[in-house]
């Protein structure tokens, strides 16, 4: 549709006639109550004359026709070259990627993996080759995977390996299902163990969501072009942009880095495990020359820095609990602890210190046996794996190495003052690495007497709603 802006830029129509259409329009009252002109009520009366020709027509081309139009003398008219597009009905199928995905699952396979990252130093890499590097790595895979097991030769795998390699290496495993380290046998022994009692997704087959649409073929094709440009651009895309009336947003893919990656207020962070907080910062988080950047693999949009000493493992994961637990203890007591941050200025080398103030509130109420249900639903989703490199460790910050400088070089039993202190402020331990992601926890109390009055789906219809 031809769109002409005459006087008020009123829409028109445009059709196959000697007069210019709108004319009636233009000419007549127009109703605000009702919304209606003069002339859409079919009044015959006009507030304005514009009977008066000019003897020049109007041309132009509509839907490329050419068409001529009588041209009022009163009237300015001003040929606007914009077609107006409905484009909600793109949001919707935006709204439907979002919502199911691009993609369905047709066939999983269920099983385990286990990667072993090793990280090489510079300087090993540049005078080796990748035969050797590559036979290296394969030893250090044979000795991890073979230690602690019975009849294996740890010890004729491990002095196999060159010296340079293993004072330059550093390695570290990460396992499907997740291993808890057990004494005296290795974490790959334990994982051929338990793997197979509790599988998870290895290999997905997928197929284009848009194939499950059969007996439309338009929706099928515009859901089809969506998708792919989402999945080469990361984007969802406009109704323009989809038909290639406007340059698409491909530049975004190649933006810059917005900020520093999230976690390294924990990553190379001090750590108190008895009170289970971080403390302060020990690695130099402030060099960047290194241009090390990290794009989120759900949006491409999305690109993180990353300082030098630090890397970062895509590690997506999911975990959902959800499951109904019975008290059968005579009573129970709800504790909620809400901790606050308090720091002091003015202490040890002039670094503010900061103590956990726990303010607990207990409210105890009683529990009767079989009395109280609690359905507990926990969903976890990783992200990814932030880590710092163990060959070389990051530089110190200025702070920690002050304090590091400044520790007495003997043990003094009767001087703990010093210790104190920088416990207080860096904790006891690094953090090397963490999975970052997202949890949720929700806990559900109903009486048990529920159960002998409802069925178990109705309950959990309940907590759903709930």
């Amino acid at each position: 549709m031809f769109i002409f802006n005459i006087l008020l830029f009123l829409i028109t129509n445009s059709y196959c006639i000697d007069e210019l259409p709108g004319i009636n329009d233009i000419s007549s009252g127009y109703e605000a109550a009702k919304m209606l002109s003069a002339s859409e009520q079919n009044s015959k009366y006009r507030i304005f004359d514009l009977s008066e020709e000019s003897t020049t027509p109007f041309r132009t081309k509509v839907l490329e026709q050419d068409r001529i139009f009588t041209r009022p003398k009163l009237v300015q008219i001003t040929e606007i070259n914009v077609r107006k597009q409905d484009t909600y009905h793109q949001a919707y199928y935006n709204q439907f990627i979002e919502t199911y995905g691009t993609h369905y699952i047709s066939r999983i396979i269920v099983g385990g993996t286990a990667h072993l990252y090793t990280l090489l130093d510079s300087s090993y890499h540049k005078v080796s080759s990748y035969e050797e590097t590559s036979s290296q790595v394969s030893l250090m895979l044979q000795y991890k995977g073979s230690y602690g097991q019975y009849g294996s030769d740890t010890n004729q795998i491990w002095a196999s390996m060159k010296e340079t390699f293993k004072k330059t290496s550093a390695t570290f495993s990460i396992f499907q299902p997740p291993v808890a380290s057990q004494n005296n046998k290795s974490d790959w022994e334990t994982w051929q163990q338990t793997a197979g009692n509790y599988p998870v997704v290895v290999n997905r087959t997928l197929f284009s969501i848009h194939n499950l649409i059969k007996n439309k073929p338009t929706i099928r094709e515009h859901l089809r072009k969506t998708i792919e440009f989402y999945l080469q651009k990361g984007v969802m895309p406009t109704l323009a942009e989809l038909n290639g009336q406007i340059t698409s947003r491909s530049s975004l893919i190649l933006s810059k880095p917005q900020n520093s990656i999230m976690g390294l207020d924990i990553v190379g962070c001090g750590y108190d495990p008895l009170l289970m907080e971080s403390k302060y910062c020990l690695f130099d988080q402030n060099n960047f020359t290194d241009n090390e950047q990290w794009s989120d693999p759900y949006n491409k949009t999305l690109t993180y820095s990353i300082p030098n000493g630090w890397f970062v493992v895509n590690t997506p994961e999911s975990l959902t609990f959800d499951g109904s637990i019975l008290i059968t203890s005579i009573e129970d007591y709800f504790r909620s602890i809400r901790t606050v941050n308090v720091r002091k200025s003015g202490n040890w080398l002039g670094i503010d210190r900061r103590h956990s103030q726990k303010l607990v509130t207990e409210f105890y109420r009683r529990f009767y046996q079989d009395n109280y249900n609690l359905v507990l639903r926990m969903k976890q989703i990783g992200w990814y794996t932030l880590s710092v490199t163990a060959f070389p460790y990051p530089k110190l910050n200025p702070t920690a190495q002050i304090a590091f400088n400044n520790l007495p070089t003997y043990f003094d039993i009767k001087d703990l003052k010093i210790w104190k202190n920088f416990f207080n402020i860096f904790g006891t331990h690094i953090v090397v690495s963490s999975n970052m992601g997202g949890q949720v926890w929700a806990e559900t109390w109903y009486e048990t007497c529920l159960t002998y009055e409802y069925p178990q789906t109705w309950i959990d219809e309940q907590v759903n709603k709930n």
